[in-house]
């Protein structure tokens, strides 16, 4: 899972893909809960991300989450 910084300096990342007006949606690591919660009802549909690789990035984030008190 790649972080803030390595969105922004990324020029083909999904963030900067995405013109100024298209909404977007940022998931914080201390939300790991709603990342489990979509890997859960998640169906493989040949879709960016499987459920097992999303399921992947909950852990990753709950972990980074654990370590690092995130204050807001």
């Amino acid at each position: 899972m790649s972080t803030k910084v390595e969105q922004v300096l990324n020029p083909y990342s999904a963030w900067n893909a995405a013109p100024n007006a298209e909404p977007v949606f940022v998931l914080r690591a201390d939300d790991w809960r709603f990342m489990l919660l979509f890997a859960a009802l998640s169906a493989d549909k040949g879709g960016r991300l499987t459920p097992t690789e999303l399921m992947k990035h909950a852990v990753e984030m709950k972990k980074y989450s654990d370590e690092n008190d995130i204050p807001f």
